[in-house]
């Protein structure tokens, strides 16, 4: 009996000046035959709310939208034919305006139930051109990789999406996704295993060009990097480029004010999907790495997952916000963007303007009261003050072993006679007689 894998890869596509973002990806695997990991089903979505699904596209391509233009869907319908033939393996890709009763991930899903009949294997990607977003469902089949192969799969397929130049349509960018899924899938089942990376993209030729014409190509700006083991020397890292550049400058420039004004930080972070950290989602390893001791937080929105908002916040040793206040805070903050709106960049600054206010009013006033309690002093001030007192306490103890020793001198010069009894002379008023008698020798 047919048993869907219930693990998922959800990429997320952005590219500038396009509605398509660019791609990220994240997996999380659910039982299957040979797998003992299960993860919780999301919330199901009554089946009376969700609009119905169309057939199977006879040519496991279903596009009413217009999304690929007409040269690139024959090739692609042509292109899914001839990979069915070959592995058996059923391919669907569909693209829908907007999904409004259930995301990308849960029509992927949907769909690979309802298409995919009992004893076959099936691959579905479902794209929702509203959102940007691109979710990949396979079922369990010995036709397939295993659920862990099959993720990996997926992130190949991913990483041919990102290797897409800027500014490509958006169509050939998802067009260059499933190529690479359908060749790692082909492999696989000639050789029994999938590569272990991308092969390194082909340089590029120059074009010709008249006489007179030449120009000198722009250098693509390289996309952001989000270090996981080192604090970055910016505080915006705009991966998913979700702000324009004039609100991205802005948004860098408010938040390094802060710094300077407070000495405290805040980082805001967008990205396509998460990175693999300990623990899962990064915003606590990031606050851990980025952070420290140091005052602050760090708010990180993924594309993938739009209405969750991850924030984590520092509370250092010393006074700040105490832990249960800052989830209070966090937690306000993230219901601000969830109310600012369906615009990633609006929620995000929603988010950012009550923090920001809330470590002013409440931190900083705690950390500047135990400053006046306290005073700190500058760095190396400490040390010099310490060995001052330990020159003093030395100096005073040999000056006082030093007066000792003048006492002990003085005592052995100083003689004394004894005390010598005189008795009473007779019948006199006063005492008399003689003390002392010196005789000579002689």
């Amino acid at each position: 009996m047919f048993r869907p894998l219930t693990f998922r890869l959800i990429f997320s596509f952005y590219c500038l000046g396009a509605a398509f973002p660019a791609a990220g990806q994240t997996g999380t695997t659910g039982k299957a035959k040979s797998e003992t990991t299960a993860v919780p089903a999301p919330a199901a979505v009554p089946r009376v709310d969700r609009q119905p699904l169309p057939a199977a596209p006879e040519d496991f391509l279903l596009d009413g939208t217009g999304f690929f233009p007409a040269e690139t869907e024959a090739a692609l319908r042509a292109e899914l034919r001839d990979f069915h033939a070959v592995t058996g393996v059923s391919f669907y890709i569909a693209v829908f305006t907007y999904l409004l009763d259930e995301s990308a991930d849960g029509r992927a899903r949907r769909c690979l139930e309802t298409w995919v009949k009992p004893g076959e294997a099936g691959v579905v990607l479902a794209h929702d051109k509203g959102t940007g977003t691109l979710s990949m469902a396979g079922s369990a089949d010995k036709r397939l990789p295993e659920a862990k192969e099959l993720v990996r799969a997926f992130a190949l397929a991913n990483a041919a999406l990102k290797a897409v130049p800027a500014g490509t349509p958006s169509s050939e960018r998802l067009t260059a996704g499933a190529r690479r899924l359908m060749e790692v899938l082909t492999d696989w089942k000639t050789t029994g295993t999938l590569p272990a990376s991308n092969p390194p993209p082909a340089p590029a030729v120059a074009a010709a060009t008249a006489p007179g014409n030449e120009t000198s190509p722009k250098p693509e700006k390289a996309a952001s990097a989000i270090p996981l083991d080192r604090r970055p020397g910016v505080f915006l890292l705009d991966d998913a480029h979700v702000f324009s550049a004039t609100a991205a400058v802005a948004l860098e420039e408010r938040l390094a004010k802060f710094n300077k004004d407070f000495d405290a930080d805040l980082f805001v972070v967008t990205m396509t999907y998460p990175p693999e950290v300990a623990g899962g989602f990064p915003a606590d390893a990031l606050r851990e790495v980025w952070l420290g001791d140091r005052p602050g937080g760090v708010v990180i929105y993924d594309r993938s997952r739009p209405k969750d908002l991850a924030i984590a916040g520092a509370a250092p040793g010393g006074p700040w916000i105490t832990p249960l206040r800052l989830e209070s805070i966090h937690r306000d903050a993230r219901a601000a963007a969830a109310g600012a709106g369906d615009s990633p960049a609006a929620g995000i600054q929603a988010a950012v303007d009550l923090i920001l206010k809330k470590y002013t009013d409440e931190g900083v006033p705690v950390r500047d009261a135990a400053k006046r309690v306290a005073p700190s002093f500058p760095p190396g001030v400490l040390p010099v003050v310490a060995l001052a007192f330990c020159f003093g306490a030395a100096g005073m103890y040999f000056f006082h072993r030093w007066q000792e020793r003048g006492d002990r001198r003085s005592r052995a010069a100083l003689k004394l006679l004894p005390d010598v009894d005189v008795p009473h002379r007779l019948g006199g008023r006063y005492g008399g007689g003689v003390v002392a008698e010196i005789k000579s020798g002689k």
